[in-house]
């Protein structure tokens, strides 16, 4: 083996290590913004319930916006998943990496 290609292999596994650290810190930071998505419904859902005429009125009032939300969530659910399937790819490739180096 030539120093270049011992060199590129170094590069390829440290790159693959930062990479798998950021989307742990993304993973984390989806799983709390997704956690304070739920406890506000949950928070509206119960602020309501004494007054379900109010809730139904404000639902249809701002159901373009509620509906941006739905969606905004739904992207936020597989940005999650793709996340972990990510990590769970990049955990294999240093797992690879990392017996090619012995």
């Amino acid at each position: 083996m030539d120093k270049k290609n011992i060199l590129n292999k170094y590069i390829l596994r440290t790159q693959i290590r930062e990479r798998l650290e950021y989307r742990k810190e993304c993973l984390e930071y989806i799983a709390i913004r997704l956690k304070h998505i739920e406890i506000n419904d949950r928070v509206g859902r119960e602020f309501y319930q004494k007054t379900p005429i109010i809730s139904v009125i404000l639902k249809l009032y701002f159901m373009p916006l509620n509906l941006y939300n739905f969606f905004s969530k739904l992207q936020m659910v597989h940005h999650y998943n793709k996340c972990l399937k990510e990590i769970e790819i990049l955990n294999l490739e240093n797992k690879a990496n990392e017996n090619e180096k012995h």
